[in-house]
């Protein structure tokens, strides 16, 4: 009895097991597996258990080794589509030029974006422009991208007038070196509340704003507003920086804003 007990349960287990009822996968199971699934347990009858349980255990093995091979293609799939979605900004920027401050960085960092289209400064402001100039005048882009003013902000503590003669005088430089290239002004990022009691001066950073959406209208030069898709924890610890991850949105914005193919 006892026997007959086990060949029952080596049966059922087998059966289950060739017939995928175990399977993580939901598909049906059809009537020729079920048939071929039978005929392999009846066979199952002219060996001794441990020569069945030895079988089940390779069919086992095996299907592991097939999840484990479907696993590895699906993570080749999803870091090839990784890649793709990186060098697909590459080829919608590779008309452009963005130049900006620390903010940039990002751009490189991912990956997004390659050097050659990016001119990134660290602690750069409006004051000194020369080299950017020289840049555009070389490269002759079609689309330029400011991010500037975060350390402007900083450095004219709070004096908007002189920051609007600096960024007037290089948005007319920018036309006067490259007429043809359409400029796009991205408005200052907010910073952390606790960044404000750290370094007051950026209390100011609306009203720089405000002179950048007035230069925008007078000069006929669109500005973007970023605002809308900040959160906190998209900051780096420092409260001012992003995350690499706050990039993709970023620059999605820019290549809907621009329109570029």
């Amino acid at each position: 009895m006892k026997k007959k007990w086990i060949s029952f349960g080596v049966f059922c287990s087998s059966l289950f097991l060739l017939t995928g009822c175990f399977s993580n996968e939901q598909k049906p199971i059809r009537t020729a597996e079920v048939k071929k699934g039978i005929e392999k347990v009846q066979s199952f009858n002219k060996k001794s258990v441990a020569e069945v349980q030895k079988e089940i255990k390779a069919i086992q093995e095996k299907r592991e080794e097939e999840k484990q091979v479907l696993l590895q293609q699906q993570e080749q799939q999803e870091q090839e589509e990784q890649e793709n979605e990186e060098k697909s900004y590459k080829e919608l920027f590779h008309n452009s030029l963005i130049l900006g401050d620390s903010l940039a960085e990002g751009f490189l960092d991912g990956g997004f974006l390659d050097p050659i289209h990016v001119r990134t400064d660290r602690g750069k402001s409006v004051y000194h422009m020369e080299d950017q100039l020289e840049l555009v005048r070389s490269f002759a882009p079609e689309n330029i991208f400011l991010i500037y003013g975060m350390n402007d902000v900083l450095l004219y503590e709070g004096d908007t007038s002189l920051f609007r003669e600096r960024y007037r005088e290089f948005l007319e430089q920018l036309q006067q070196v490259d007429p043809d290239a359409k400029i796009y002004i991205n408005l200052i990022f907010p910073v952390q509340q606790r960044i404000l009691k750290e370094k007051p001066a950026f209390q100011h950073i609306d009203a720089f704003n405000q002179v950048l959406i007035d230069l925008g209208k007078e000069m006929n030069i669109p500005v973007l507003d970023n605002h809308s898709f900040v959160k906190e924890e998209e900051y780096e610890p420092d409260g001012i920086h992003f995350k690499v991850s706050f990039y993709p949105q970023w620059l999605d914005k820019m290549v809907k804003e621009a329109n570029l193919t």
